[in-house]
């Protein structure tokens, strides 16, 4: 350590965390934003300011728990320290002058911050934001008792609005705005692109909806789109060129064309053929491509008129280029025309969207995460706002606000207003109040989440200017040293962003970082290119779309895996640490999860080093995922051989011997099949396995529910670990997504299977993995996913892609936030054209300050690599601006490989440093090498009418032969099926109504509901259910009294144990209940079999089904005798259990 820099580092800490001053602090990577956060606030509250009146705004919710963590352990240790101890480490904050040395107090911090009312207010902004809301609903606008709902849910309620809009817009026949908007927008666009320009400006709708109203787009939003595009509210595309033609010199266009007809050039008298046809029939098109190519540029003195014609015809030479500069202004304001026009047809199908989202958001009284700031910038913006203000105003003195560079316009809006009577002269009150900034210019990549770095320094600027008004102190802090790194990595940082390519987009002063660990070694090291070959030969059945073996990529992950296979083979020794390296030392950071980042995490995998796997995940893109989804779809369509053809080579099923089913497999079932994929399966040799494992599957598929399907497949049919043994350990995350989903599916939707496979489908949920506390694994991640981590080695193999203008955005955003469309290339007014290039402009800037984050995140170690295409590379990407840079300072050691080395000389720490993770070396116990005792398995609820289905010594369900089967002597029609039916519905409902009212109920019931059957079959069902409930017998009458129930949930533990020792669990529904003093009366009816005529010939499984009822109703009212019935729905009979009967269904 550096004794001179640490005391630097501390003096800067020390003004930064000043209780009486507002401060601004711009601080580098790894110089200890969150420690000086955290002093800041020990500080306010050592001066006596109360922790219920601080409140710190941080970027994420990881960030706030870590914030308060920090802040309790630092409390919560002084509470034992001595005088002395308490004192030093006071002292260590800087607080010397503010403190009035009270030992007591600073030891009753951590129970005053630990009581505070509500808590610390440390949170997200959209917590705030949340808190603010829910304080003043009425106020706001919303409904009070809101709740936030989910981004997942948040996205399928936009999809419903936008498909549900685009309907109607297409059934209207041009009647209706958002109709003819649609016929507008579709002469722009095909479907793929219509789909990415609607979801591109819905997704921006938090920076529309904030700056301009897009209610039927408005006046006010079409006015101002005219003007940026330099047009009059009236010109249309037709206005435009009728303009255009009304300019037209046509003496000097006679003149022209004579010229041009006296030429012996064909061209030339070609050209004199196009203007003579254009002027004749007005056609602009025609006289505009005189002029202009086919993409709207000027065309080149050399095409516009040949060397006879420019000296033997000077006037005409000269009107030539002067009518082409005024055709070029003209077709630019027609493609601004035709830019406003595409952009308001746009708009005005958003608004309606935006409309109906935002009313079924207020009918449901939830709000998304856009709403959280809308609603509170637009509260505390409003002129009326003052009272709001003045009540929060009230209980805040001190703002605290974490990597501010993240902080969107709209957001600090909120934070201008919260802070604005710090600094009114006298302000409310007589207290000193504060405003504190950190965050760094440099790292602020999150501009899609509407981060904007300029405003970073606007905000300081503004900010320091309000505290001088107020005659208030301020402290501007730039803290340059940094506690992460080694002074070698920095070094290389430093070198790099001396380019002034590299520079666009960082701070205009000069980047410069020092270290605190001086001595220490570190080592930064740039690998050659991985290049395609010349010529590749590919497997003719691999897809089309697949890396090849000597595809870069792979090239370059192979090399990663032998690179980090050797560093733990041989124990390379990490020197500042004074070990050798272990994978969780290292981070390989890629800009996308693209097939880049999949072949190294599967390289390494297959090289049997621990690898964590992708910090997200896409659950509809995960296989195994994609297997069970394939699963759901081919049993409920049997006729999707596709899906069927997925899960046979899945680990879902496997060969009668023993094997995985592979392609050979499915070339000998597949072609020249006469039926299904199915049919032939089933009558294929070997695989009977698998025909039955489906045919049980199908059966549970159509009496479960989703969670309780994938449930069993993964869990009771052993799925989940033969995707692990393929997939590896990690393929669990997804699973119990997928899992977590069909169970949050269940409780919004209808549980059908199919239903929740097209729900999830478009859901595109994702999984967030948590890698900063991460197993001692090597971490593949994107840059934007290592803000705020850090790790002794770095990779970033992705290096060598630059920002492209295919990737601009379809909606782009003027100065003041007006959206426009950018339409194709041809079509593009100088206007937007502006705005695309400003877009890449941008782009290249944000990836500078990610490359910036990325070189950072490594302490000890930086290699960078990159892969190589035909083209050259282009200067700025980071491959060539890391390569500038370091070769005149780095050293060639061959294989193409250049270093840049510093040597250890300070002592190697004993432990690690404080932020990374102990590696434990010592050789485990026995006993943790030994599995734990399996633990019995908890019973899993059976549905009643599902105890025939027992499990096997393989642990797959086998279903009871004993089911009752209709004979083959009866007709088994639909008919048959839909008057049980509805035999089933009126015994359900007819009791609940008055006598008096029941036929004409059932009269009208039949008549909406029974029009599969004729009309005798409909006065049958009529008759057979009123002779039921008009049955003489006492207890029959009871059961269908208009006090029974109907549609009972019951759910109990029954003294009865299956087979394996364990209590049975019931989940089911009693169709019929009456309960009276003495007894209690069960039915339960049974549908589409015929019944049988006596009970002793009743099935057991139904026998088995009322006595598990009984038993559980015995244990809920005890005392009471339990009878139960059998009502069949095939003709409507009905038959008592006997008691004896129940009492032996388990013996």
């Amino acid at each position: 350590m550096s004794t001179g820099r640490l005391s630097e580092a501390s003096f800067q800490q020390a003004r930064a965390s000043r209780p009486d001053a507002s401060a601004w602090v711009s601080a580098n990577a790894g110089s200890g934003k969150t420690y000086v956060l955290v002093n800041r606030i020990i500080r306010l509250m050592l001066a006596g300011a109360p922790p219920e009146r601080i409140l710190c705004l941080t970027f994420t919710r990881a960030a706030a728990a870590e914030m308060e963590t920090r802040l309790f352990r630092r409390l919560s240790a002084w509470i034992v320290l001595d005088d002395g101890q308490l004192r030093e480490a006071i002292g260590a904050l800087g607080a010397t002058d503010d403190w009035d040395g009270n030992l007591d107090l600073a030891r009753r911090l951590f129970t005053r911050a630990l009581e505070t009312p509500g808590g610390l207010k440390i949170q997200t902004l959209h917590g705030f934001c949340e808190s603010v809301l829910q304080r003043f609903p009425v106020e706001a606008g919303i409904a009070p008792g809101f709740s936030i709902m989910d981004d997942r849910t948040s996205a399928e309620l936009m999809r419903a609005a936008r498909e549900h809009v685009l309907g109607l817009a297409a059934q209207s026949h041009a009647a209706s705005p958002e109709a003819q908007a649609l016929q507008r927008i579709i002469v722009h666009t095909q479907a793929a692109g219509f789909d990415d320009v609607l979801t591109t400006l819905l997704n921006e709708r938090s920076q529309l909806v904030a700056g301009w109203s897009l209610e039927g787009a408005g006046n006010n939003l079409r006015a101002a789109l005219y003007g940026e595009l330099g047009l009059e509210d009236a010109e249309t595309v037709d206005v435009v060129m009728a303009q255009a033609l009304a300019g037209v010199d046509r003496h000097r266009v006679t003149a022209a064309i004579d010229a041009f007809s006296c030429s012996s050039s064909k061209t030339d008298q070609g050209r004199a053929a196009a203007l003579s046809s254009a002027i004749s029939e007005d056609n602009w098109g025609g006289y505009r491509s005189v002029f202009l190519t086919a993409k709207g540029e000027a065309r080149s003195e050399k095409t516009l008129a040949t060397k006879a014609i420019k000296e033997g015809q000077p006037a005409v030479w000269q009107w030539m280029l002067e009518e082409q500069a005024r055709v070029l202004a003209a077709d630019d304001r027609r493609k601004a025309a035709l830019t406003a026009d595409a952009s308001n047809a746009l708009f005005t199908l958003a608004s309606v969207i935006l409309r109906r989202f935002q009313s079924e958001k207020e009918r449901r009284g939830q709000l998304d995460y856009d709403d959280l700031v809308i609603y509170t910038r637009n509260l505390l913006t409003r002129l009326d706002a003052a009272w709001v203000l003045f009540r929060l105003d009230g209980g805040i003195d001190h703002v605290l606000i974490d990597e501010a560079q993240d902080t969107s316009p709209e957001q600090w809006d909120i934070v201008d207003q919260l802070t604005a009577e710090f600094f009114a002269g006298a302000g409310a009150r007589e207290t000193l109040r504060t405003l504190f900034a950190v965050g760094d210019h440099k790292q602020s990549i999150f501009s899609f989440q509407g981060a904007a770095p300029d405003e970073f320094i606007a905000q300081k600027t503004q900010l320091e200017a309000r505290v001088a008004d107020a005659g208030q102190p301020f402290e501007d802090v730039r803290v340059n040293i940094s506690f992460r790194s080694t002074q070698t990595v920095l070094d290389a940082v430093d070198y790099v962003f001396q380019d002034p390519l590299a520079q666009k987009g960082l701070a205009d002063d000069e980047i410069l970082h020092q270290a605190n660990r001086l001595g220490q070694a570190g080592q930064v090291e740039l690998w050659p290119l991985f290049e395609k070959p010349d010529e590749e030969e590919r497997d003719p059945y691999e897809p089309v779309d697949a890396p090849g073996v000597a595809d870069p990529r792979l090239q370059l992950a192979r090399h990663i895996a032998d690179t980090i296979g050797t560093w733990i083979d041989r124990k390379e020794t990490l020197t500042p640490r004074g070990r050798a390296v272990v994978p969780g030392d290292i981070l390989i950071l890629v800009r996308n999860r693209t097939v880049l980042a999949d072949a190294i995490v599967r390289t390494l995998r297959d090289a049997g080093i621990p690898v964590a796997g992708a910090d997200r995940l896409k659950i509809n893109s995960n296989i195994a995922v994609m297997d069970l989804v394939a699963l759901a779809r081919a049993l409920h369509m049997p006729q999707d051989d596709y899906s069927l053809a997925c899960v046979l080579k899945s680990p879902l099923l496997e060969h009668d011997e023993g094997r995985a089913i592979n392609d050979d497999d499915l070339l000998a079932l597949a072609p020249g099949r006469t039926g299904t994929l199915g049919q032939a399966l089933e009558a294929a040799p070997g695989f009977a396995r698998a025909a039955e494992q489906l045919a049980l599957w199908r059966t549970l598929a159509r009496n479960s529910r989703p969670f309780e399907f994938f449930s069993q497949v993964l869990e009771v049919g052993g799925a989940r670990c033969r995707f692990a043994e393929r997939l590896g350990a990690e393929v669990n995350d997804p699973l119990d997504e997928l899992l977590s989903l069909a169970s949050e599916f269940e409780r919004a939707h209808p549980p059908a299977l199919h239903g929740f496979v097209t729900w999830l489908t478009d859901a595109d949920a994702e999984i967030k993995r948590d890698m900063e506390h991460g197993k001692n694994e090597v971490r593949v991640m994107t840059v934007h996913g290592a803000k705020g981590l850090e790790s002794n080695i770095v990779i970033l193999p992705d290096t060598t892609r630059v920002p492209d203008a295919r990737k601009v955005s379809s909606v782009l955003t003027f100065d003041n936030g007006l959206p426009v469309w950018r339409l194709s290339a041809a079509t593009q007014p100088s206007a937007v054209s502006a705005l695309v290039q400003a877009d890449i402009d941008k782009q290249r800037e944000e990836e500078n300050r990610l490359l910036y984050v990325a070189m950072t995140r490594a302490r000890d170690r930086l290699y960078v690599g990159g892969t190589k295409s035909q083209n050259e590379l282009a200067p700025n990407c980071w491959y060539e601006l890391i390569r500038r840079a370091l070769e005149p300072h780095a050293n060639e050691v061959g294989d193409g490989r250049w270093q840049l080395v510093g040597e250890q000389s300070a002592a190697v720490a004993d432990t690690e440093e404080s932020g990374t993770q102990a590696v434990v070396s010592s050789k485990p116990e026995d006993w943790m090498l030994r599995l734990a005792p399996a633990e019995p398995p908890e019973p899993k609820p059976l549905a009643p009418s599902r105890l025939d289905l027992v499990r096997s010594a393989e642990g797959t369900i086998v279903e009871l032969k004993d089911q009752p089967a209709a004979s083959p002597m009866v007709q088994q029609t639909e008919d048959r099926f839909l008057r049980g039916r509805l035999i089933h519905r009126l015994l359900q409902t007819l009791p609940d109504l008055p006598t008096a009212d029941r036929e004409a109920a059932a009269a009208r019931f039949m008549e909406a509901h029974g029009e599969g059957l004729d009309e005798e079959a409909r006065t049958s069902v009529i008759t057979e259910v009123f002779a039921l409930l008009q049955t003489p017998d006492r207890a029959v009458q009871t059961i269908f009294a208009p006090s029974s129930l109907a549609e009972v949930p019951i759910t109990a533990k029954l003294d009865v144990f299956d087979a394996e020792g364990r209590p049975i669990v019931i989940s089911g529904q009693i169709d019929r209940l009456a309960v009276s003093d003495t007894e209690v009366l069960i039915v339960d009816f049974k549908t589409n079999r015929p019944p049988p005529k006596n009970v002793d010939d009743v099935a057991e499984p139904y026998i088995r089904q009322l006595a598990a009822y009984a038993i559980a109703l015995q244990a809920i009212y005890p005392g009471r005798s339990v009878r139960a019935w059998l009502v069949w729905t095939f003709d409507g009979a009905i038959m008592e259990v006997p008691a004896q009967r129940l009492t032996n269904a388990f013996t």
